[in-house]
């Protein structure tokens, strides 16, 4: 997957740029947003930013995607 990305200048002109790597698999399913110290689940390797799966985990012990049980070692 491609996207464009929307870009103003100074002069509020817009232009296009195109991402060749911006794709689902690098954005955290929780934030949303490129991923920040990437930590993985043992058990299904779904990957996340640590802090998010660090917050979600002290609510749930599961994968916030795939609901296996799991646990976040520090």
């Amino acid at each position: 997957m491609k996207l464009r990305v929307r870009k103003r200048d100074s002069a509020g002109k817009s232009s296009q740029r195109l991402l060749a790597n911006a794709s689902p698999d690098s954005k955290c399913p929780i934030c949303l947003d490129g991923f920040n110290n990437v930590a993985s689940l043992d058990r299904c390797l779904h990957r996340f930013c640590f802090h998010c799966i660090y917050e979600w985990s002290k609510n749930k012990a599961e994968c916030p995607l795939c609901k296996h049980f799991t646990s976040v070692d520090l």
